[in-house]
């Protein structure tokens, strides 16, 4: 290889190099505490690390305040010293605080039927931290709800208890499948715009300093 060779080969080495993101760069830390639930497994780690690696790009890696992180989520400034510990550029922490199936008697018709309606609920907070800048970048509560089977009885069967009008546990698990995958949407709907920002900024700032 000549000289001009070598020099371009090693030109374009350092260009890649210094265009690639630093080691953390791009790996978000994600916690999630929530309370078992009874009729199924949890599978939000997993729908949430899908969404993100596909949609942002990112390297999700699961983790455990209870590993020497700090109890409470509340101290932010803690949390982040943690996170940029374990080599993250951001951490999200998601707690639920209840996941639950309602049946509600949503319509009658006097001595003919009574028209249940079964509803999932989840609900609790996110908090989405940016660990190089030191900053929160959200905070929110949620709240879904999502419509699952309604089901029609009879007036002379007015039982709440009835086993008619509640799901089979292939039904619950199915069901709860779908109150999951709304919340990890609605997460990473409204945390993406924000990640993308603030690794633009990032960049742009590395490249002037460069």
């Amino acid at each position: 290889m000549n000289r001009i060779s070598c020099f371009l080969a090693l030109a374009l080495l350092l260009a890649v190099s210094a265009a690639m993101p630093a080691t953390g760069s791009r790996v978000m830390l994600l916690q999630i505490d929530q309370p078992a639930v009874a009729w199924g497994d949890s599978h939000l780690f997993e729908r949430l690390a899908e969404k993100y690696t596909r949609e942002s790009g990112l390297q999700v890696v699961e983790t455990r305040l209870n590993a020497g992180a700090p109890a409470s989520i509340i101290d932010s400034d803690s949390l982040i010293r943690w996170g940029r510990e374990q080599g993250g550029a951001f951490l999200l922490t998601v707690t639920i605080q209840s996941e639950r199936i309602e049946r509600h008697k949503s319509f009658q018709v006097p001595l003919v039927f009574h028209k249940w309606e079964t509803v999932g609920i989840i609900e609790g907070e996110y908090r989405l931290f940016d660990l190089q800048r030191g900053r929160v970048l959200a905070a929110e509560p949620f709240e879904i709800e999502v419509n699952g089977p309604r089901v029609f009885q009879g007036t002379m069967d007015d039982n709440k208890d009835d086993p008619d009008i509640h799901l089979r546990a292939p039904d619950k698990l199915a069901f709860l499948a779908r109150i999951e995958e709304t919340l990890a949407t609605k997460i990473v709907k409204q945390t993406r715009p924000l990640i993308r920002i603030q690794s633009r900024e990032l960049y742009t700032q590395k490249d002037k300093k460069g």
